[in-house]
């Protein structure tokens, strides 16, 4: 018997018959998507070579999604605006090396100083720089 196809794969087929498409689309524009929200404090970064995209709820900004730059004062202000918006976890999409700037000012936005931090090329390769 063939495996029964998930959504996503359905949806990257193209195979969802008119009732399907219908029921998605309704989840989709819906205020409760199905998903369940498992911590209400974090926040999402999309780590880009020029540019980042970080969304934190949409209760806490009237503009919940922000694009700031790679250059250290934006990722200070990224920081201050994550810790202004109160959040404390933060899941990150990257593919590259951009993302260790961010993780070093992120834990500098909390302490002004930057002080008692290990960077994080000592964190993932347990080197002094």
């Amino acid at each position: 018997m063939a495996k029964k196809k998930s959504i996503f794969e359905r949806l990257n087929s193209g195979r969802l018959n008119r009732k399907q498409r219908r029921e998605l689309g309704r989840k989709l524009v819906s205020n409760d998507p199905g998903l369940s929200i498992v911590n209400p404090n974090a926040g999402g970064i999309d780590v880009g070579n020029e540019s980042h995209f970080v969304a934190v709820p949409g209760d806490r900004d009237p503009h919940p999604v922000q694009e700031f730059g790679c250059w250290t004062d934006d990722l200070k202000r990224m920081g201050k605006w994550l810790l202004q918006c109160r959040i404390d976890t933060v899941a990150l999409q990257a593919t590259g090396v951009y993302w260790i700037a961010i993780l070093q000012y992120s834990h500098r936005a909390g302490d002004p100083s930057g002080g008692g931090e290990r960077t994080a090329h000592q964190k993932c390769t347990g080197q002094e720089e």
